[in-house]
């Protein structure tokens, strides 16, 4: 278990670092907003992708990125292997 919650506390800081190649970066499914890690959105872009998402934990939802126009989400593991 304690090798697991580092992968993640790795995987996690690593996305902190980058974030702003992320934000940058336009939906590919509306292209109209930018895309924005878990932590960037507020109160109630949360709720909504909580309910669209029901099925996923808080845990593996802070592993995605959120157009908040067209609830488009990837892989932030997919924008880290394209970098």
């Amino acid at each position: 278990m304690e090798r697991a919650s580092k992968k993640f506390y790795n995987f996690s800081m690593k996305t902190k670092i980058r974030r702003s190649e992320f934000q940058s970066e336009k939906c590919p499914r509306c292209g109209l907003h930018n895309l924005k890690t878990w932590d960037d959105l507020n109160d109630q872009d949360r709720i909504v992708a909580r309910s669209f998402y029901s099925s996923l934990s808080e845990e593996i939802l802070e592993q995605y990125l959120f157009c908040t126009f067209c609830w488009f989400k990837e892989p932030i593991s997919e924008r880290l292997n394209k970098a």
